[in-house]
């Protein structure tokens, strides 16, 4: 549990302050809530700390422990 600044972020995702997040397993990365999850792909073990931009390669989130779902 904690919020960690510079986690890698997929370039085209979209999200606001507080957004349940998908971490792509396979990228490597967060996308945000709309995002379709594949297999193995986590959603709401982090939420979006700070709003995330499109372009932008990293973001602020903080871990949610115990909420999260595998695909």
């Amino acid at each position: 549990e904690g919020v960690f600044a510079g986690v890698p972020k997929v370039s085209a995702a979209v999200f606001a302050a507080g957004e349940k997040l998908l971490w792509d397993v396979s990228a490597g990365q967060f996308d945000d809530s709309a995002a379709t999850p594949a297999t193995g792909d986590v959603m709401g073990a982090a939420i979006a700390w700070v709003a995330g931009l499109n372009t932008e390669t990293t973001c602020t989130i903080k871990l949610t422990p115990g909420n999260s779902t595998v695909t």
